[in-house]
């Protein structure tokens, strides 16, 4: 019962999907990039539709050349040599009741091996109750899966080893544990989520960090010449604060990229940079696509991702895990925060082997490890959280703004809110406004400032003020103390003091409140926001 791709979200467009003669089912995560011509070819031929999905298409094709070979492996293979696209699919035949046949390209597809019995999933989440034993397919690999026997072969028939793997002991079933949802527990994970993703790797007595699962040594990390971080959503703005932070402390040229963006231009390969690939899941599609492409071209590239065995994880060969746990809400948060944190310790790496001084580098490294404490604090006393989502619910049109650091935040906090709440909102650099967008300010526009008591702080002042004029409600997000703030505004969130350059982790706690409360306050379901999906799979 996969959310639908192509078509309306409709009892009909649900998967599974059967060929016309009942004898094949199918299910299907991807997209067949040239369905329409199949569809057309196999309308000439008589077939019936009953479904507006491209997945509907490979069902027929399979049923079609099962009938002629009757051979389940070889139906399945000549079907997927017809396609365009990219697939995850699971199929069973009427005829073969006790054998599923499952293959792979560019969708994650991972079997579990239980005691007499298998599983398919596309996530370790699904399989992780029943076994801890799991096969991981890859691109281009077809597996007949039954009860006591797993048979794994490629397209050509080649046949390839079984390599069974175990699931890590700290990856387990995710459990509610006295929370309503798992956005509200996820978000209330994170002091110690940060605690696990710095665990072992901070040096003080150098005032440095120890990545191993990088894989390079001082003289790789001292000449890395660049740092482009690539990321989609969540991800990339994790990779926007990175970037700034490796420019501000290691003092090297850093940009972020979206995927998507950078997969329709021309590459333009650096082999002296560091690319870093952010993702949550691992699986994301657009990320993943990428990063094959600078793999061909000689570039290093680390994955930064928090679902262990990933595919990204797999086609990196090297990276750092940001140790975050399992996330089972739509919207990341915990991953987030700890992705942020991991971005942070490589850009103190880079800086310390540059001007970065000693006594620099352990401020940075004590004021780090406070952050669990300082999240712990802040999430016992979040302020008016609820009633602040409760005006925002009633907005026709929300504004989030920061400068510096807080930018990325603000983008963070506005993709939050509009996926939680459904409500029309968008992030800004505060110093933008002023250059059209302002435009939409009127009587009890909500503008949910993110200004921290940083280099930045006066100049959002003069933002908050412009709003203010054009009849602005304001929210703000600040640091603990700052009564020049909180006498300005007409809602105050308060947050303790950290550096700059952490800031980001404490800011983004409030605005991932607000998306939870936002979402009850409209009856939506925060765990599960309408279209979405928990990773994006399909490009």
């Amino acid at each position: 019962t996969r959310w639908a791709t192509h078509g309306k979200v409709t009892e009909e467009n649900a998967h599974p999907h059967l060929d016309n003669q009942n004898s094949v089912t199918l299910v299907h995560n991807g997209i067949i990039e040239n369905s329409e011509s199949l569809r057309n070819e196999l309308l000439s031929q008589g077939v019936v539709f009953l479904s507006e999905t491209d997945t509907e298409v490979l069902s027929h094709l399979i049923g079609l050349n099962y009938s002629l070979t009757h051979d389940p492996l070889k139906a399945v293979t000549q079907s997927l040599l017809k396609i365009h696209g990219t697939f995850g699919i699971v199929v069973m035949f009427k005829e073969h009741p006790d054998m599923l046949i499952a293959a792979r390209f560019g969708s994650p597809l991972i079997i579990g091996v239980g005691e007499s019995e298998a599983l398919i999933a596309s996530d370790l989440q699904a399989l992780v109750s029943h076994t801890k034993r799991v096969i991981y397919m890859e691109d281009l690999n077809i597996a007949v899966v039954k009860a006591n026997e797993v048979e794994l072969a490629r397209f050509d028939g080649a046949k390839l080893p079984t390599k069974l793997e175990f699931i890590e002991s700290n990856y387990v079933q995710a459990e509610l544990k006295g929370f309503p949802h798992f956005l509200l527990k996820e978000i209330h994970d994170q002091p110690k989520s940060i605690d696990a993703c710095l665990a072992g790797r901070l040096n003080l007595g150098e005032g440095t960090t120890k990545l191993g699962g990088a894989n390079m040594n001082n003289y790789q990390w001292n000449n890395t010449k660049q740092v482009v971080t690539i990321g989609a959503g969540t991800g990339y703005h994790a990779g926007m604060i990175t970037a700034m932070v490796v420019e501000q402390i290691a003092g090297i040229p850093a940009r972020a990229e979206l995927a998507v963006d950078l997969n329709s231009r021309r590459l333009i390969p650096d082999r002296h940079a560091a690319y870093l690939a952010f993702s949550q899941s691992g699986e994301t599609a657009d990320l993943i696509s990428i990063v094959k492409e600078l793999t061909i071209k000689g570039c290093n590239v680390f994955g930064i991702v928090n679902v262990i065995s990933s595919s990204l994880a797999r086609l990196c060969k090297k990276g750092i895990y940001v140790h975050a746990g399992t996330e089972v809400a739509v919207a990341s948060t915990k991953a987030y925060t700890a992705m942020i944190t991991t971005g942070i310790m490589i850009a103190l790496k880079l800086g310390r082997g540059r001007h970065l001084s000693i006594y620099e580098g352990k401020n940075i490294i004590t004021e780090l490890r406070k952050i669990p404490e300082k999240m712990e604090e802040y999430l016992k006393s979040p302020g008016d959280i609820s009633e602040i989502a409760e005006v925002l619910s009633k907005a026709n049109y929300i504004f989030f703004i920061g400068r510096g650091f807080s930018y990325p935040v603000a983008l963070e906090g506005a993709l939050k809110f509009k996926e939680e709440s459904y409500i029309p909102c968008d992030g800004y650099h505060a110093g933008e406004m002023k250059h059209g967008s302002i435009a939409l300010i009127e009587k009890d526009t909500p503008v949910v400032v993110i200004i921290p008591s940083d280099q930045e702080k006066s100049k959002t002042l003069i933002s908050i003020a412009e709003a203010q004029a054009r009849g602005a409600k304001i929210i703000a997000i600040h640091t603990k103390g700052d009564k020049e703030v909180e006498k300005l505004v007409d809602y105050s969130i308060v947050i303790p003091e950290t550096i700059e350059i952490l800031t980001p982790l404490l800011t983004s706690l409030p605005v991932q409140l607000l998306s939870y409360y936002g979402a009850c306050v409209v009856n939506a379901d925060p765990d599960k926001p309408r279209n979405l999906a928990k990773s994006v799979t399909v490009a």
